[in-house]
């Protein structure tokens, strides 16, 4: 198993990754590269910026260009097929536009309804051929 590509615009991160992984691999911004462009694979890993999602942000959700490179991930689900994916974001993303969390209760995992956002989202990966499910992880003690 090997990474035969990644996507990233911050000059900091592509460093970083540089660092941990090497660069052969590291392309720069995905809206400009067509898919045959990149090599076929078995899982697709990624995520679009959060800033648009977060509750630390703004909150435009669609209306921020941010919000629309969901859309790049597609294409690439689209076009390539892979076996599977996984994406993240933020709990933001499932709150927004209608999406709630149950009470919070010491010990126990609180349940989450989408919002019409994330719907739309996932509606989107379902029409590139994938049966899709989400669930909101916890990820401090990962931190």
């Amino acid at each position: 198993c090997h990474c035969v590509f990644a996507s990233e615009i911050s000059s900091s991160a592509c460093a970083l990754y540089a660092q941990n992984f090497g660069d052969e691999e590291l392309a720069g911004d995905i809206i400009g590269l067509y898919s045959h462009e990149i090599p076929d694979f078995d899982i697709l890993t990624g995520g679009f910026p959060c800033q648009t999602f977060s509750n630390r942000g703004e909150q435009k959700g669609f209306a921020d260009e941010r919000g629309q490179l969901y859309l790049e991930l597609a294409r690439l689900l689209h076009s390539k097929q892979p076996k599977a994916f996984i994406f993240e974001n933020v709990v933001g993303l499932v709150l927004m536009d209608g999406g709630s969390r149950s009470k919070r209760i010491r010990g126990q995992k609180g349940e989450f309804t989408a919002g019409k956002v994330l719907r739309h989202i996932l509606k989107t990966f379902e029409d590139c051929g994938y049966v899709v499910a989400w669930r909101v992880i916890n990820a401090r003690a990962w931190v």
